[in-house]
């Protein structure tokens, strides 16, 4: 539904080489997810979210975060 696809999302404004950074830790936060899963999945979804922007979106099937993370 709509309205669920922007649930979370924000808009900010980052120097390129700041998103990289971004961008990497996003990956290589669900590459240790995934990390002892039988089938592991990582999924990387860029959409223009505006004339200015990009959505992006990284999905894992690993474990999420504990309370004490």
């Amino acid at each position: 539904d709509a309205a669920d696809d922007t649930a979370g999302v924000f808009a900010v404004g980052v120097d390129p080489a700041q998103g990289a950074i971004v961008v990497h830790e996003l990956l290589r936060n669900a590459r240790q997810a995934v990390t002892g899963i039988a089938n592991p999945v990582i999924v990387v979804r860029a959409t223009p979210a505006s004339a200015e922007g990009w959505r992006l979106v990284v999905e894992d099937n690993g474990r999420g975060f504990t309370d004490l993370e």
